[in-house]
C-alpha cells in the first residue's frame, strides 16, 4: 500500500514536468510508516473530505455515485425543501464523471470508484486507519467512538432530511433512476438510528432527530419500503407510528427521551399502536429488556395490558422466548399467568409450542400456572410441545406430576397421537415410560397412534408401540383402513413388514 502511494505520487509529479531531483526529494520525504503517510495525507483536508469519508466508513453497504451525489449534497440542517433545490446548491455534483473526480480528490486519493460505480476505500487498511484514528483527527478532539457516534447521527438525520423532500411525498412511483438515493434512505436510516442509540447520543441530540419523525413521515416512510422491498423482514407495517418505530427497533434512547420531555404527570406510557398494542408489550414482544424496566419503573405502566388480540406483554414474551422479559414481568407481581387471548391460549400455551424451555420453566416454578390450559380447540401445553417435538419440554411438563397425558383436543387428538405422527421418537418414548399413556387411543376418524405413525412411515415409532405389546395391529378407522393398509398405500415397505411380522406372531 505504502509502494502504491509513493509510485502514485511520483507519476503525478512526473505529469506536472517535475525533474528527475525534485521527484526524488518527494519521495525521501514521505514517512516510511503507512499511519503517518495516512495522517499526513489528510492534514489538508476539509469539512466536504471529513463527510465523505464519513459516508465510505459507515454507511450501511457501499454507496454507488449517484448515492454518494446526493448524500454529499444533504445534510440535516440544508435549506432545501425539494431535490430540486438541491440540484442548485453550490456543491450538487451533476455527472459520474466530475463525482468520480470528486471522490479522488476530496479523499486524497484514498478512495477509489469500482468498476461497478461503487465507492470504497483502495485497502482495507485505509479504511482501519480511518476507523481507528483518522476521523477523530479530522472532528478535532473526539475519540473514535465518538467520531462513528456523530456520523450516525448525520447520517440518521440525513436520511430523514431526504425523505422530507417535497417530490417524495408526491410521487407514487419510486424508482431508482428517478430517486437514486431513496433506496439507501429506506433500508438504512433505522441502522443509523440503532446506532445512535446504542452509543447513548445526549439527549439534545435525540430530541433533534424526533423533531423530525412526525407520524405522517414514518407512515410516507412505511409506503415507501413496502413498494420498493415489501417481503423484508425489516419492511415496517402499515400505520406506522413513532410508538411503533421506537419499540420494533428498539431504541430505548428515543423513548428515554419522550418520556422525559412529556409533562411528568402526563406522560403517555400505555399509548397504543393501530394493533392496540401498547409501549410494554412492544417491548415484551421484542425482547427490548432496558425499554422494559424503563417503563415500569414509572409505576405506571399497565402490565397486563391486551391488544386486539387480547395477548399481553406476558403472552408475547413468552411466545418469543425472551427469558428476561417474562422474569421482569413476573418479578412485578402483578401480572396474570393463566391470562387467556381471544382463542384461549395462555403464556405457558405460547411458551410450550415454540420450544421456549427456560419460559416454561419459569412460569411452572410459579407454582400458579394451569398447566393443562386449553385453546379453544382443547390444545394444552403437552399437546403442542409433542407435537414439535420437544423432549426437555415434554419432560419440564411430566415432571409437575399434573398434567392430562391422555388430554385430548376438539378432534380427538392426544399428546401420543401428534408425536406418532410427527415421528417425534423420543417424546414418544417419554409418554410410554408414564405408563399411564392409552397407547389406542381412538381420535374422530377413529384414528390411533399406530395409525398416524404408519401413514407417515415412521419405522422406529412403529417399533416403540408394538413393543408394547398393547397395540391393536388391526385396528380399522371410521373407513375401514388399518395401519397396515395405510403403510403399504403410502410404499413404506419397512413399516409393513414390521405390522406383518407382528400379525403373524398373533
Amino acid at each position: 500500500m505504502w509502494a502504491y502511494l509513493v509510485v502514485k505520487r511520483v507519476i503525478d509529479l512526473d505529469r506536472e514536468g517535475e525533474g528527475p531531483n525534485k521527484i526524488e526529494a518527494a519521495v525521501h520525504s514521505i514517512p516510511p510508516d503507512l499511519d503517518i503517510l495516512y495522517r499526513q495525507l489528510i492534514q489538508s483536508m476539509e469539512p466536504p473530505s471529513l463527510k465523505l469519508l464519513q459516508w465510505v466508513c459507515f454507511a450501511t453497504r457501499p454507496l454507488s455515485l449517484d448515492e454518494l451525489r446526493w448524500a454529499m449534497v444533504i445534510d440535516a440542517d440544508c435549506p432545501y425543501q425539494s431535490l430540486q433545490a438541491c440540484q442548485s446548491a453550490e456543491d450538487y455534483v451533476p455527472d459520474s464523471a466530475r463525482m468520480k473526480r470528486k471522490v479522488q480528490t476530496l479523499s486524497r486519493g484514498l478512495a477509489e470508484v469500482t468498476q461497478t460505480q461503487v465507492v470504497q476505500f483502495i485497502h482495507q487498511s485505509v479504511k482501519d486507519f480511518f476507523l481507528a484514528k483518522g476521523l477523530s483527527a479530522l472532528d478535532g478532539s473526539l475519540t473514535s467512538t465518538e467520531a462513528a457516534t456523530r456520523a450516525h447521527i448525520r447520517f440518521s438525520r440525513i436520511c430523514i432530511r431526504y425523505l422530507a423532500m417535497e417530490e417524495i411525498g408526491r410521487a407514487t412511483n419510486y424508482k431508482d433512476d428517478d430517486f437514486p438515493f431513496l433506496r439507501y434512505v429506506t433500508t438504512s436510516w433505522v441502522a443509523h438510528t440503532q446506532q445512535c442509540d446504542e452509543r447513548s447520543i445526549p439527549e439534545d441530540d435525540l430530541l433533534a432527530l424526533l423533531a423530525w419523525l412526525s407520524n405522517d413521515l414514518l407512515g410516507l416512510w412505511a409506503r415507501v419500503y413496502r413498494t420498493i422491498d415489501r417481503y423484508s423482514d425489516d419492511c415496517p407495517q402499515e400505520g406506522t407510528t413513532l410508538v411503533y418505530v421506537v419499540l420494533r427497533y428498539g431504541f430505548v434512547g428515543v423513548l428515554m427521551a419522550i418520556l422525559q420531555r412529556a409533562d411528568p404527570g402526563k406522560a403517555d406510557v400505555n399509548m397504543r399502536d393501530g394493533y392496540g398494542q401498547t409501549l410494554l408489550s412492544w417491548a415484551a414482544e421484542n425482547g427490548h429488556e432496558a425499554a422494559a424496566q424503563l417503563l415500569l419503573h414509572t409505576g405506571k405502566v399497565d402490565v397486563d395490558a391486551r391488544d386486539e388480540n387480547g395477548q399481553t406483554p406476558l403472552s408475547r414474551a413468552a411466545e418469543h422466548g425472551h427469558e428476561a422479559l417474562v422474569q421482569l414481568l413476573l418479578d412485578t407481581g402483578k401480572v396474570d399467568i393463566n391470562t387467556r387471548e381471544q382463542n384461549g391460549r395462555t403464556p405457558l400455551s405460547w411458551a410450550a409450542e415454540n420450544g421456549h424451555e427456560a419460559v416454561v420453566q419459569l412460569l411452572l416454578d410459579t407454582g400458579k400456572v394451569d398447566i393443562d390450559a386449553r385453546h379453544k380447540y382443547g390444545r394444552t401445553p403437552l399437546s403442542w410441545a409433542a407435537e414439535n417435538g420437544y423432549e426437555a419440554m415434554v419432560q419440564l411438563l411430566l415432571d409437575t406430576g399434573k398434567v392430562d397425558i391422555d388430554t385430548r383436543h376438539k378432534y380427538g387428538r392426544t399428546p401420543l397421537s401428534w408425536a406418532a405422527e410427527y415421528g417425534h421418537e423420543a417424546v414418544v418414548q417419554l409418554l410410554l415410560n408414564t405408563g399411564k399413556v392409552d397407547i389406542d387411543t381412538r381420535d374422530e376418524d377413529s384414528r390411533t397412534p399406530l395409525s398416524w405413525a404408519a401413514e407417515e412411515g415412521h419405522e422406529a415409532v412403529v417399533q416403540l408401540l408394538l413393543d408394547t405389546g398393547k397395540v391393536d395391529v388391526d385396528a380399522r378407522d371410521r373407513y375401514g383402513r388399518t395401519p397396515l393398509l395405510w403403510a403399504t398405500k403410502n410404499g413404506h415397505e419397512a413399516v409393513v413388514q414390521l405390522l406383518m411380522l407382528k400379525r403373524v406372531k398373533k
